[in-house]
């Protein structure tokens, strides 16, 4: 019985696509890396920034938390926005507008407090729309057995782009100051615009002409690549596995991005499926979001780690989370195409990627609290929050996908839904944890306090998820 649960299936499609996909994925990945390293870059500059500017630890804080501030303004807006009018056109416009905030940002900075401010805020608002124009063009231009992996690829590249930041900010710093950081950084979309136009934007619209044409032809029984293999379309690959079920098991949208109506609007609103995803995304922010922002203060208070020695231990994560990520997504293709359930899988990876961090978070408090030997406790507790930390990237193949499962046709919205809540989840637990650190005096209760997050978002994600085109049921 195939997976897809609806009265009305699919259209059918290939499961042998155009090179079209690939370089949609390569391109994709590198403007979320470029995204990623544009928001990084800063953690590293503060501090020769405060030193030459004399912005207090208030001022600081201030300016580190403004881009979240935007980041959360435009997700839901880029969402709707990518899903009626075309991903392309609103990824490239959240590109230009967080370059040129980059790239101005020592000019900004230098005109006071409240002109930085306002830049960050801008260069959130531009990264806002990324990731939700992405994911509204990822059901029309990658197959549904290929989807997973492709999410795993573009999100890890955001670490790859953090870990990018981290590694060369402070050679660039001690080079040319920390200016030259933002002239690079802000430089590097003049090399992605000139490859997007003539591959990526202009190839992925004629791929969803064919793709339409194709359904046309194959309602006669005729033309379609499956039916007909000396098709004219040349240079066809592979990317699925040759065990992968049809694509119809996927929910999938070949037609042109459209805006919710209010009635369909509503409907989303009431469902758990959609409230599993928003409910998920905003309490592994708190382990995510909430534990990077305060691992090194955490080895720092806890370890006496030097400010730097802390890049050893702060990137690991990063590098971590992104092989994970990128196995979780080729995992979860492979086990669908073994003919699990996409319900099935993507519950097991949601599960994997919160309560194991949840278990590694709870395992480092116990060990500085039991080990008398100081490096001996360093190492232990650096390998659970590493681990922990890296393993919460297996929700890549969970919570990251479930949007095109449930809703492929507007899923920029529902992914911009769920990005925003997760971006409250960092707003809320930064400040929060700071809270309970300073009453606790420790990071025990503050790690507690992610791991049961982490523990009731897996519980109502796998409750309430779904794997079906819930707006077929209007």
């Amino acid at each position: 019985m195939p997976l897809y649960g609806s009265r009305n299936p699919p259209p059918l499609q290939s499961q042998t696509v155009s090179r079209t996909p690939w370089l949609f994925l390569v391109l994709s990945s590198t403007a979320i890396l470029i995204s990623y390293a544009d928001r990084a870059n800063l953690a590293t500059c503060i501090l020769p920034m405060a030193q030459d500017l004399e912005w207090s630890l208030s001022s600081q804080g201030v300016v580190l938390s403004a881009f979240f501030a935007g980041y959360a303004l435009t997700g839901l807006l880029g969402g709707y926005l990518a899903d009626r009018f075309g991903g392309s056109r609103v990824l490239q416009a959240g590109i230009i507008l967080w370059s040129v905030c980059t790239f101005l940002t020592p000019a900004f900075a230098k005109a006071g407090l409240g002109a930085m401010v306002l830049d960050r805020v801008l260069l959130g608002m531009g990264e806002g729309v990324a990731f939700p124009a992405i994911h509204a063009m990822i059901p029309q231009r990658v197959p549904g057995p290929s989807r997973s992996l492709a999410v795993s690829l573009i999100t890890g590249a955001s670490y790859l782009g953090a870990v990018i930041a981290f590694a060369l900010s402070p050679f660039l710093i001690e080079e040319a100051g920390w200016p030259s950081v933002f002239y690079f950084f802000g430089a590097l979309p003049v090399l992605w615009f000139p490859v997007w136009w003539a591959w990526g934007e202009e190839r992925s619209e004629a791929l969803e002409g064919k793709e339409a044409e194709s359904e046309e032809k194959a309602k006669c029984g005729e033309g379609h690549p499956l039916s007909n293999p000396s098709s004219s379309n040349s240079q066809r690959i592979d990317l699925t596995p040759s065990s992968a079920p049809s694509t119809a098991a996927f929910p999938t949208s070949s037609a042109p991005p459209e805006g919710l109506t209010w009635a369909q609007a509503r409907f989303l609103l009431a469902r758990k499926e959609v409230w599993a995803i928003l409910v998920a995304q905003y309490t592994q922010a708190w382990g995510i979001y909430g534990l990077l922002s305060w691992l090194p203060s955490y080895y720092s208070k806890t370890f006496d780690i030097d400010v730097t020695q802390l890049a050893a231990f702060t990137l690991a994560p990063y590098l971590l989370q992104t092989l994970v990520g990128i196995a979780s997504g080729y995992l979860a293709d492979s086990l669908i195409a073994a003919g699990w359930s996409i319900k099935r899988v993507r519950q097991l990876l949601q599960t994997a990627g919160t309560v194991l961090p949840a278990l590694f978070l709870l395992l480092a408090t116990t060990t500085h609290n039991t080990s008398s030997d100081s490096a001996s406790s360093l190492l232990f507790s650096f390998l659970y929050v590493t681990i922990g930390a890296g393993l919460s990237a297996f929700t890549l193949g969970g919570v990251s996908c479930s949007h095109l499962d449930i809703c492929p046709r507007n899923a920029g919205l529902v992914f911009a839904a769920g990005n925003t809540l997760a971006t409250v989840g960092g707003l809320v637990s930064v400040p929060i944890a700071g809270l309970v650190l300073e009453k606790c005096g420790s990071f025990d209760a503050v790690f507690a306090l992610f791991a049961a997050h982490y523990v009731v978002g897996a519980a109502l994600y796998a409750a309430w998820i779904g794997d079906k085109d819930i707006l077929q049921e209007l």
